[in-house]
């Protein structure tokens, strides 16, 4: 699976509220890290492999709170352990500017530095 990553993971201070498609929540977690095309999550419990779900998460931005809503995907792989689960969920769409101003700008910024810093 990491072979075929597209995208850099970068890591994110932030929680995430987890609803099935009919809005009802399922659970909250907390975020280890995040790319333009998915999420990787900590939770007191792990999701069936493909349920689809909505994402609100809430991370530290800039200098500022920032809370981004509607993110749509599908659960990818998923970790159980007996102190804590793990599990990822794959993006319905990519990360834009359009539709995820804060969340981009989160990741764009992290990405140009990790480049930076690799040059």
């Amino acid at each position: 699976m990491a072979q075929d990553r597209k995208t850099q993971r970068i890591a994110m201070k932030g929680w995430v509220a987890i609803s099935d498609s009919g809005k009802k929540r399922l659970l909250r977690g907390c975020v280890s890290d995040v790319s333009f095309k998915g999420i990787c999550v900590y939770a007191g419990r792990v999701l069936r492999l493909g349920t689809s779900v909505r994402i609100t998460l809430e991370f530290f931005g800039q200098e500022r709170l920032v809370s981004e809503k509607e993110l749509k995907g599908s659960v990818a792989w998923a970790f159980k352990h007996p102190a804590i689960s793990l599990f990822g969920i794959l993006f319905h769409e990519p990360v834009t500017q359009e539709k995820f101003p804060a969340l981009y700008e989160f990741l764009d910024k992290a990405t140009r530095k990790r480049s930076a810093k690799r040059r």
